[in-house]
């Protein structure tokens, strides 16, 4: 296995607001399978998203308003919701790209699982009591093959509706906490995903929310991109900034 690259965001910040997240941070590793597709063994890049933090006891709460923005670096086209590999329990464990989930819940096995197969958390590890569930707009909207419908997440595409999240539905295991479990001190993984390694770079939008763990605190939101997949000039650090950050207090 090689470690690849590292993208990491830069900061644009409000002007009334001191944010606490100051952008994504992508790693990319290659590794060989097999595949259920070919029948045999293909390279894939593995690609691990990060939502990277300032503050000590920062938690991100959820994301959402996952949106393809389309293919930089002059890769041409391709299906910016689709050609994600799985392998996982939903599949009967075999690595496809047609059928899985983005559940981190239903992974399975830790060490024949989970370094291949694409997931969403919202920090922690992809285990069974990993506490991440998927927002209701996975079920609607969208077209074609990348409709929502009833699977929910449970589907090996992503649902194209630019309106789709994933969230901690128990906040209050702090699984979204920096330096809290697997979390590092400034770094919280907020997804998986596996593409083979040939596939051309693509770039997605999404929305964080976040506070700052302190009691009492209001939520603050803020918008990124990252960006996966090859890039055909590789070289120069990528970087993606943030699009804005409001903070809201609850009342």
């Amino acid at each position: 296995m090689s470690l690849k690259l590292a993208f990491v965001a830069s900061l644009f910040l409000a002007s009334t607001t001191h944010a606490a997240l100051t952008g994504c941070v992508v790693t990319a590793t290659d590794f060989n399978s097999s595949n259920a597709e070919t029948g045999g063994f293909s390279t894939f890049t593995r690609y691990q998203v990060f939502a990277r933090f300032n503050g000590q006891s920062d938690t991100l709460l959820s994301c959402f308003n996952f949106c393809g923005v389309g293919f930089p670096c002059g890769s041409g086209t391709g299906d910016l919701y689709g050609d994600f590999w799985h392998y996982d329990t939903i599949n009967t464990q075999l690595m496809l790209r047609s059928d899985g989930s983005w559940a981190p819940a239903l992974t399975g096995s830790a060490t024949n699982n989970r370094y291949r197969d694409s997931y969403l958390t919202i920090g922690g590890v992809a285990v069974a009591t990993n506490s991440t569930n998927a927002t209701a707009d996975w079920t609607s909207g969208g077209s074609g093959i990348h409709a929502g419908d009833a699977r929910g997440w449970n589907r090996a595409d992503i649902v194209d509706n630019c309106l789709l999240g994933w969230f901690n539905s128990n906040p209050a295991n702090l699984q979204g906490r920096v330096g809290v479990g697997a979390n590092t001190s400034t770094d919280v993984m907020i997804g998986q995903f596996i593409l083979l390694a040939t596939e051309a770079a693509r770039n997605y939008r999404l929305t964080f929310e976040y506070n700052d763990g302190t009691p009492g605190a209001g939520s603050i939101y803020a918008e990124c991109e990252f960006e996966i997949g090859l890039c055909p000039s590789p070289g120069a650090l990528a970087v993606f900034g943030l699009a804005g950050v409001v903070s809201r207090r609850r009342r």
